[in-house]
């Protein structure tokens, strides 16, 4: 701004009243560069698409040299499948495809006619492929990068053997921890990127060993506790939605029926795999008490362990009382007498 005076639309500043938040300073490592990827090949979809293989899954977005004619639009559409047809797959982002229409993840450059590298802001994408359409020219490999993006988490272990398949596995769980890191957990990075809490409590061991992640978690934890209702139960997500769960069973096991959680909405046993979709929708419509009611009892016996090192001697013992109650239960609605699951 070069004018002796401001435009009429400035106002002068006024100072707001105080607030009763607490500011408090972030707790863990900026979301920054961490790797940046050159491209491995570069496809040509039956449709006359460049499509970009990058060789690896990862969140984060494209650096890529462009040029043409002023006023030209490029789309670029990121994806982390390319189909049987050799066009880039979206369609594995909705579970009906056919009647949900798939929001693919892109960015739209208006070139200027100068040459330029480009890459977005405020922004993040999980992708392997980067489908590039309005160019009229060939891309070659040095003309894009793929910058892959985490939390600045350091590494405290490393792990490699004479099995290729089990070195690959390592490096797989690594990009996966690396893209779903992204300043708060989440459970994938294309999609819907909420930060299940369930997902995160199987994974948070398996991340103490990559990185120094206490704090990242610690924080995590902290915001959990400021989302949890009133009566104690947890969101499925953080940030939060809601959840409900409640009990009873239709098998006679008298008293220990009101250990199994088998009525409200809850996640239960489904995705497993091989099902289908419509598995994991009738799955979802009527849940099943079996891993439900597991994780009641794995919960309380956490509880009981807490209560123990807080000192907590009459929570300790109530929650280990009710973990055993709940293990029964689960053995006599779930496991005949011979040990198959029923």
């Amino acid at each position: 701004m070069t004018a002796p005076e401001p435009p009429a639309r400035f106002t002068p500043v006024y100072i707001l009243p105080p607030s009763s938040r607490k500011l408090v300073a972030e707790e863990v490592n900026r979301v920054r560069e961490v790797e940046r990827l050159p491209a491995k090949r570069i496809l040509s979809s039956p449709s006359g698409k460049q499509i970009i293989d990058f060789g690896q899954n990862l969140a984060g977005y494209v650096n890529i040299k462009l040029a043409g004619t002023k006023g030209t639009k490029i789309r670029l559409t990121h994806s982390e499948v390319v189909g049987q047809d050799g066009e880039l797959d979206t369609n594995y982002l909705v579970p009906l495809p056919w009647l949900l229409k798939p929001k693919a993840e892109y960015d739209e450059v208006l070139l200027s006619g100068e040459l330029c590298w480009f890459h977005p802001w405020f922004t993040i994408h999980g992708f392997r492929y980067v489908e590039i359409d309005g160019l009229d020219y060939k891309l070659e490999l040095d003309d894009m990068q793929a910058i892959a993006l985490s939390s600045d988490l350091s590494p405290v272990g490393t792990f490699e053997c004479s099995d290729s398949r089990l070195n690959h596995l390592y490096r797989n769980v690594f990009w996966s921890m690396r893209s779903n890191f992204t300043d708060t957990p989440t459970d994938c990075p294309t999609r819907e990127r909420p930060g299940w809490t369930g997902d995160l409590q199987v994974f948070s061991a398996t991340a103490t060993k990559y990185v120094d992640s206490q704090a990242y978690l610690r924080r995590y934890l902290r915001n959990l506790a400021l989302e949890q209702f009133p009566d104690g139960r947890v969101p499925p997500v953080i940030p939060s939605e809601s959840s409900d769960f409640s009990g009873g069973i239709s098998r006679d096991l008298g008293d220990l029926e009101n250990y199994i959680i088998d009525s409200g909405f809850h996640w239960g046993e489904w995705l497993r795999p091989g099902e289908g979709i419509t598995s994991i929708f009738w799955s979802a419509l009527i849940p099943k008490a079996v891993v439900a009611t597991a994780y009641f009892a794995q919960s309380s016996y956490l509880l009981s362990e807490i209560a123990t090192i807080l000192g907590d001697e009459q929570n300790a013992s109530r929650y280990a009382k009710l973990s055993e109650k709940v293990r029964t239960a689960w053995r006599a609605a779930f496991v005949q007498d011979d040990g198959c699951r029923i």
